[in-house]
């Protein structure tokens, strides 16, 4: 990458990364407490909702991973999520991207898929392939630094940007 300054304005070239050209890191190198009473309290509140499709795109992802989490209704989440189809789009939600934030449900798929796709037992493979083929919409290397539909004029937002493109580069 390199960056050039025109008119006082820097602008980047960069490569496009290609999809599935990322190795992907399968051992923790930060150790931490698993446990806390105050996470406990979080997962208990999410787990203890009724699993709704209809629950918005936060609130349903919330409700199956705090009940993933304390290995609650597994078959009824697994069979949630594979009837489960996009919701949205990503980037920030303003009259004319009225579907967006799907990028804030990704996140929380993303980790659910991190948590448990090495876990057949309460992901089930199926599961884990819906998440990755279906769900995490945002793949390979094309970045968007504008909020959708406004003709490139509008930056998107940091927090849209951490969330769509960080589930972008763990499904790459």
């Amino acid at each position: 990458m390199f960056t050039i300054s025109l008119f006082s304005q820097n602008v980047s070239h960069r490569a496009d990364l290609l999809k599935g050209n990322i190795d992907i890191p399968t051992e923790r190198k930060i150790k931490w407490n698993p446990h806390s009473v105050f996470a406990d309290t979080i997962y208990q509140n999410w787990a203890n909702r009724a699993l709704n499709p209809d629950d918005g795109k936060v609130n349903a992802p919330r409700i199956m991973l705090g009940k993933l989490l304390l290995k609650r209704d597994i078959a009824e989440v697994n069979a949630l999520i594979l009837k489960t189809r996009p919701c949205g789009v990503t980037g920030s939600v303003w009259a004319l991207n009225k579907k967006g934030d799907y990028d804030f449900t990704m996140a929380i798929l993303c980790t659910i898929l991190y948590l448990f796709g090495n876990q057949p037992h309460i992901l089930y493979p199926e599961t884990t392939q819906h998440l990755v083929d279906v769900l995490l919409i945002e793949e390979g290397g094309k970045f968007c630094y504008k909020t959708p539909n406004t003709a490139g004029i509008v930056d998107e937002t940091e927090n849209h940007l951490l969330m769509t493109e960080g589930s972008r580069y763990l499904k790459n």
